[in-house]
């Protein structure tokens, strides 16, 4: 989403005080997350919503996903800062953290000479492969539609 599209949407409608860009960003990914796991079949299976702790506008995510999908997101840290190390940090969870370590065990058991080239792919790294991306991008059009879906209130013009 670019920052413009976002603040063009909040001239018609009242975003900044409803739906910053970071809630609405992880309300975004939530829904296709929740849209894939519809049409995966896989929706007997519980779904958790994990996001890094720190954003001053958590609340705001917090509050759209209890709305709109009956559960709270949870809200983790990057890194442990207990002595104890009784916190379970967000970073072994970043998928571009994953995918990096999957892509390094890739190349490091890889013999380029084998005809099996691809029976050393670890499973995690196939199965992750296998996800179809949803890439797209929230247009100030689609900020606006979504605004009203919602039911985020329209400025008034004075």
């Amino acid at each position: 989403m670019k920052q413009q599209d976002w603040e063009t949407a909040n001239e018609v409608y009242e975003m900044r005080e409803n739906l910053q860009p970071y809630a609405l960003c992880g309300l975004t990914c939530i829904q296709i997350a929740d849209n894939w796991q519809k049409a995966s079949g896989l929706d007997y299976l519980p779904m958790q919503y994990i996001f890094e702790d720190g954003d001053q506008y958590k609340g705001q995510l917090r509050t759209w996903c209890e709305k709109e999908y009956g559960k709270e997101p949870i809200f983790r840290k990057k890194v442990s800062k207990s002595p104890r190390g009784d916190e379970y940090p967000l970073t072994p969870l970043q998928v571009g953290d994953f995918l990096a370590y999957e892509i390094g065990k890739f190349y490091s058991i890889v013999d380029p000479e084998r005809d099996a080239l691809f029976e050393k792919f670890r499973e995690s790294f196939r199965l992750v492969g296998s996800i179809t991306p949803k890439w797209g991008e929230l247009s100030a059009y689609a900020i606006k539609v979504g605004s009203n879906v919602l039911g985020i209130p329209k400025r008034r013009k004075d």
